[in-house]
Parts: structure tokens; sequence; C-alpha cells
């Protein structure tokens, strides 16, 4: 009888690698990689930095997460890589390489999975998308790769780890006017190269060259302790267009969501509401002004100071609250109310909640 080998390697150091492969290929077709794999990067060479400069620490593994956990976020690999092309058929000739590459490294039979979507923004209603991108951008092309690390017959059956590919063609440069935070609006280019878009969407577009050096790096240092501002400028909202209201408020609440959730404790420093993270001090005796269950120490708080009351939900339950209240919403619209009034979101204590950032970049810089 054979008996099972342990065999050790570090997932993320082995998806680190390859997004690395995968970068130059990318920059190989003049592709043009935005969002949130550039925030993580920044973040990743920044706690490497710090780890690297420890003396004692100088010959000790980075990936090893049980070390220095004052600079863990050295380890961050983000989920999925963003580019940005211009021209389709220079795309698949890309994701051919990157195609080729993936199979001769891993071996095509340890890739579990690989999904292709093609999403058309007019014919497809993909809404996971809207959220991801706005409205603004042409096609997306996403490559999903479920791949097999270290799997040996009879031995181990190998981690499982994913790879995700969106491919935006668009004419205007990323992120196409629609900003979401501050801390995706840095794109990187052949070697690495790191700056601020000139298409944010934002008033970072109108500044000079030396105010927005100035302005790079303020917003790295909010990145690297993972502060940001909600950015995206709802247009102008009437009783003839109150769809707007629902529309724009569900895609901000979702975006809010996600990188609330996210594992490294991010704090939007701009919403009507504050973000409590679990920590040793919270307080286990409130209660939540939806459920009226006690905290746990593993919540997270939304908390809403008005008229110098305070109210706090459990994370989970405001945003239930909230999109069924949105949901509500699309109701009266397919009902023909044009009150804009009724189209206006409330927190449950009948606040109205406004997530329009159309002053924040302004009082952003004003700081300073």
């Amino acid at each position: 009888m054979i008996g099972k080998t342990n065999i050790n390697f570090n997932i993320q150091y082995i998806k680190k690698n390859t997004y690395e492969a995968i970068k130059n290929i990318i920059f190989k077709y003049n592709g043009i990689i935005f969002g949130e794999f550039v925030r993580d990067y920044i973040i990743s060479e920044y706690y490497t930095d710090l780890f690297k400069k420890d003396v004692m620490l100088s010959n000790c593994d980075i990936w090893n997460s049980c070390i220095d956990r004052d600079t863990i976020a050295r380890t961050i690999v983000s989920d999925n890589i963003d580019i940005h092309i211009t021209n389709v058929n220079i795309s698949y000739k890309m994701m051919l390489e990157i195609d080729n590459y993936l199979n001769n490294n891993f071996g095509s039979i340890n890739i579990k999975n690989k999904n292709f979507v093609f999403i058309n923004k007019i014919n497809n209603n993909n809404d996971e998308i809207i959220y991801r991108y706005g409205n603004e951008v042409d096609n997306i092309y996403r490559y999903n790769y479920e791949i097999l690390v270290g799997r040996i017959p009879y031995v181990s059956e190998g981690v499982s780890m994913k790879i995700v590919i969106d491919i935006v063609i668009a004419d205007k440069i990323a992120p196409f006017g629609k900003l979401d935070f501050l801390c995706n609006g840095f794109i990187m280019t052949n070697n690495n190269s790191i700056r601020l878009s000139t298409n944010t969407g934002t008033d970072l577009d109108n500044l000079g060259f030396v105010e927005k050096k100035e302005i790079e790096v303020k917003i790295i240092k909010d990145i690297v302790n993972f502060r940001t501002y909600y950015c995206n400028k709802f247009p102008e909202i009437s009783n003839k267009n109150n769809y707007y209201a629902i529309e724009y408020n569900e895609i901000a609440f979702k975006k809010i969501e996600n990188i609330i959730n996210n594992k490294w404790k991010w704090n939007i420093l701009n919403l009507p509401f504050i973000i409590i993270h679990p920590n040793k001090y919270q307080n286990i005796y409130d209660k939540c002004s939806i459920c009226f269950e006690k905290f746990k120490k593993k919540d997270k708080k939304i908390i809403f100071d008005e008229n110098n009351l305070t109210y706090m939900f459990h994370n989970d339950c405001f945003f239930k609250y909230m999109y069924k209240q949105l949901d509500d919403k699309k109701l009266l619209y397919i009902n023909n109310d044009n009150n804009l009034e009724e189209f206006l979101l409330r927190c449950p204590k009948e606040n109205i909640i406004n997530l329009n950032a159309n002053n924040i970049i302004e009082n952003y810089l004003n700081k300073f």
C-alpha cells in the first residue's frame, strides 16, 4: 500500500507568479491593467518592503503568514485582473498566448474548468458587470480558469486555484469616466509603471502634472492604510428620470458592500454612515436596531449618528434592508409613480441616505 505524501506549497505565491507571467503577456500587447489588481499590487509591494527592511526577518519566508503579522498584507494577491484594450482582435491574440502559457505551465489536464463569457452591454443585462464597470464600456470578455495545483496521481488531489481575467474593449482609457473608489483609480502599464488614470470622471482629471503627483502620494498612503473614498457621481435626477435614483443607489450599495466585506477591513471615509469592523473593544451589549439581537464580537456594525442619536445595525441586516427597499422602489417605478421623493432611500430610522459623491473629490483635495 502506498502511503500519502504531504506536499507543501503556498497557493498565493503560485498565484502571484502566475499573474506576473500574465502581466508580461498583457504588456506585450499594449494592454492596460486597472482597478483592484493595481490597488492590491500597491499594498503588497508596500508591506513586502516593510517586511524586508526588518533585519531580523531578512531570511524569512515572505509568504509565511505566521511571521510578522503586522506586514501580513504583503501576501495579498488579487482575485482577478482587469485589462483594457482598444482592439478586439489584439485581445484574441493576447488571450491565446495567455491560454497557451497556462496549459504549458500547469498542464492542460490540470485545467479543471475553463469558462469564457462574452458580455455585450447592449444585449446582455448582467448586473455584476454593470456594478463592476458602470455603463460606459462596450464589450467585456471574461475568462475563468480553475487550475489544480500540486496534483499528483495516487498521491495528492491538488489544490484549486482560480484565475479570472476580464478584458474590457473601449476607446477611452480605464476606468472609463466611472471611477467607483479613489483606491481603484490607478492604472498599470509596461514595466509596472503605475499612475492615476486621466479618465476617472472626477476632478482628478483636471489636475496639473505636479498637483496630480502630489495627490497620487496622498491616495497611495490611504490605500496602504486601507482607507478610501466613494466617488461615483449620480446624474441629475428628477421626476422625469427617477429610475436613476434606483439604479445608481443599487450600484453604489453593491460596490460598498463588496469592499466592506473584503477581509482587509477597508474604511470608506465619506459615507453617510460609519463602518465598524470587529475589534477587541467592541461593546457586545449593543443591539441591532433592525433585528434587536445583541452584537457578537465577530460582527461588523453600520452606525448612523442623527440628531445626537446613534443607531447601530448588523452589516447584513442593514444591506438586506436596503436591497429590499430598492426592490420596492422598482415596483413603484413599474407602477409609474413619478414622485421623486418616493425614490429616495432612507435608513431604518427614516433618515435620507445620499450616496451621491458629487463633491467628494473636491472635498478630498481641499483636505490637504
